[in-house]
This record gives structure tokens, sequence and C-alpha cells, in this order.
């Protein structure tokens, strides 16, 4: 199977997974993703690729990629070209805007409210 995206097993991720365990029951600690979940099309669907793109995108997206449910990696035994032009067609118009922007698809903060619990932290 060819990689549509590399998957979160490099050496920086090896690092993070340290880190973690070094901190672990440490409540001023909140991990956040991404997540090691992975979205694999084998030969019974990848020829219908297409049905599954919104899927793929949200899976990236949604929480601006923070989630440990996030999609680190979308493997496909084929198509794997058109499927990462595809994602990028979707991705690559998201633009980074203020946190306050209602038009703003990147979360700053991944629980509501956390922005204003930080500015009462000053």
């Amino acid at each position: 199977m060819a990689p549509c995206s590399k998957a979160a097993n490099g050496p920086s991720s090896l690092v993070a997974r340290r880190r973690l365990r070094s901190n672990e029951g440490n409540p001023r600690i909140s991990a956040h993703g991404p997540g090691f979940s992975k979205i694999i099309l084998g030969d019974d669907v990848v020829d219908d690729w297409e049905k599954y793109l919104d899927l793929m995108v949200d899976s990236v997206y949604l929480n601006s990629g923070r989630s440990c449910i996030s999609c680190s990696g979308i493997w496909a035994s084929r198509h794997t070209e058109e499927i990462a032009d595809a994602m990028a067609q979707r991705l690559g118009p998201i633009a980074p805007l203020p946190m306050n922007d209602p038009n703003a698809g990147l979360a700053a903060f991944t629980m509501a409210g956390a922005a204003k619990a930080d500015e009462r932290s000053d």
C-alpha cells in the first residue's frame, strides 16, 4: 500500500510519547492529538474513494487535527495521487483566521470556553 500522508511514527512522535509518559498524572498537562488513527482504503473500496472524501477531509480537519481520533494517515492500495490531490483541493484553501473570527475553521482551543478561562488567568 502507498501512503497518501506520512504516518506519525517518526522520531518526534517517540519523543512526544516519552514526554507524555513522564508527565502522566500531572493535572496541569493536557495532551492533544493528533492521534494515530488511520483510514485504510483497501481493494474492496478504493475504486470508490470519492464516496469517502468527506469522511477523510473531516477526519483530518475537524478540531484542527488535534483530537486523539484525528486521522494521521490515509492509506490506499491505489489512486493515491488522486486522493492526495482531492484532499489538497479541500484542505489547501483553509486559512488561519483570528480566533474570534466567526469564519475561523481552525481551532485555537480544543475546549469551548478555554479562551475565556485563559484570559482570566492573566
